[in-house]
């Protein structure tokens, strides 16, 4: 249920805005489901039919919904709504839309670090980081390809613990980090090279999102850098303020 509008600064549509987008997030509205028609969601708010279109609009902007003529609006389906903030959580995303999830580790490794993996955690380069690749799947299709690295010193075991739990959040907790936070996310897109477009299979023309990111402690301290390969139409990546 959308909640009510509380007194606020905030421009009416933006609030309108902001309780759809909530409802759409948390699936209280499923994907492909319809919408209250425009004169409903006026009634139901208090407010215009042009106050209501300016929220609509922004979230189709978004590519949250998607409006046909005639028929009304529609929570774009087959799509994850991915929030990234600063606490950016790839399980409780899925699971907050209602959707089933699973991540399978592909392989744990042992690697030296690159330029770019070393400035990232603060370390030299070619010491030795310990790399996790993992596929990620919502409702049964492969969404995203990721290799997270961490540093072997702080965290010898992490590849054995995230073997065990398929968790990287849960793997950390053993290693100590009760919690982390997003520090940086960098997106851009390109073409999928051959191996990836198999592994999420997709077509490989199609272009693909890739993220790369850092995640630190309580301390602001890096405990991993990682770069993720997302299969471009199944993913709405959304950036939270």
């Amino acid at each position: 249920m959308i909640p009510d509008i509380p007194p606020a600064k905030t421009p009416l549509w933006r609030q309108i805005h902001d309780r759809l987008k909530a409802a759409i997030m948390d699936g209280s509205y499923a994907p492909g489901e319809r919408l209250p028609t425009e004169q409903a969601l006026s009634e139901r708010f208090g407010v215009n039919r042009h106050t209501v279109r300016r929220a609509i609009a922004a979230l189709a902007d978004l590519g949250l919904l998607r409006i046909e003529q005639g028929r009304g609006m529609f929570v774009q389906e087959n799509v994850l709504f991915y929030p990234i903030g600063k606490r950016t959580r790839f399980t409780e995303s899925v699971e907050r839309q209602n959707r089933s999830r699973g991540r399978r580790i592909l392989s744990a490794d042992m690697q030296k670090a690159d330029a770019r993996t070393a400035e990232a955690l603060h370390m030299l380069r070619g010491r030795a980081v310990i790399r996790l690749r993992s596929l990620g799947e919502v409702d049964g299709r492969p969404v995203n390809l990721s290799d997270h690295y961490f540093n072997k010193a702080r965290f010898p075991e992490i590849n054995r613990y995230a073997l065990e739990t398929l968790s990287i959040t849960e793997s950390l907790r053993r290693c100590g980090v009760g919690d982390y936070f997003r520090k940086l996310t960098r997106v851009t897109t390109r073409m999928p090279k051959r191996e990836e477009a198999d592994i999420l299979r997709q077509p490989y023309n199609r272009p693909v999102l890739l993220t790369e990111s850092i995640d630190v402690d309580g301390d602001d301290q890096p405990i991993s850098f990682g770069t993720t390969v997302w299969a471009g139409d199944r993913i709405q990546l959304v950036f939270e303020t």
